[in-house]
């Protein structure tokens, strides 16, 4: 029997794929374990099995497809668990790391809504924003994502603007399942907008009323002051009477004098 020498080349080039289809499936397996877990309300060994994933050595293809939903769903996890910070962390690693995987457009959703819940707001409402901008007319959480403007908006204390959110929701979206929360939300707005319109109004009231009160006290304050100069003069005035009246005197007591 003859043998052949196999090319290394061409060794390298068999040996590979076999690893990377070992290495996809290992990972796969692990992947489908933590959804599994997660979808049984095991936080715990879906953590443990999501985070196996993405330790994982970085590689393009097939792996990078189970690791952005690891991450994804590894969000998922502490939003559960309402641990917002890591949360964030693991949505933000979809949006910056996996931009043409499919579960790019609800990590940039999900990112926004938990910096809202974060308290985040501005940060919030801008992801959010940009989710708009990207997939209004093509995604199914539209609706969602005005929902949590509007929700950021209003903590903010950006009640008219909130409130005008809340109500395009339901112009463009009168099937959404948010209506009664919505409904609920612009009652709530629109008192607090009247109840701001009636703070403004009676601290305006206020303010010229207190106006009205320092032009009176200007007033008064002038014609004080008015008054006091008067009375100097007036003073003035009767001094110099009183030394015309002394001067008077001493003449015609001069004049006595000098008579024989």
């Amino acid at each position: 029997m003859v043998f052949k020498a196999i090319p290394l080349a061409a060794l390298i080039f068999a040996v590979v794929p076999a690893l990377q289809a070992q290495d996809a499936g290992e990972v796969r397996a692990m992947y489908m374990q933590g959804v599994q877990a997660l979808a049984n309300s095991n936080l715990l060994d879906a953590e443990t099995f999501l985070e196996q994933v993405i330790a994982v050595p970085d590689a393009k293809g097939v792996i990078d497809h189970y690791k952005s939903r690891a991450f994804y769903f590894l969000g998922d996890v502490f939003f559960i668990r309402q641990d917002y910070p890591k949360a964030v962390d693991n949505y933000r690693a979809v949006v910056q790391k996996f931009q043409k995987e499919d579960v790019y457009s609800k990590a940039l959703y999900k990112l926004g809504r938990t910096l809202i819940v974060q308290s985040r707001y501005d940060e919030g409402i801008a992801v959010l924003n940009d989710y708009i901008a990207r997939y209004d007319e093509t995604d199914k959480l539209s609706d969602n994502a005005l929902y949590w403007i509007g929700r950021g908006l209003a903590a903010r204390g950006d009640y008219q603007t909130a409130l005008g959110t809340f109500q395009n929701i339901l112009n463009k979206y009168p099937d959404t399942a948010l209506a009664y929360d919505i409904r609920d939300n612009i009652a709530t707005l629109t008192k607090a907008v009247d109840d701001e319109q009636r703070e403004k109004a009676k601290i305006t009231g206020m303010t010229n009323e207190l106006m009205q009160l320092r032009a009176k006290n200007q007033q008064l304050a002038m014609g004080k002051e008015l008054l006091e100069k008067m009375s100097r003069l007036l003073a003035v005035k009767q001094r110099l009477l009183e030394i015309k009246s002394e001067k008077i005197r001493l003449m015609e007591n001069l004049k006595e004098n000098k008579e024989p």
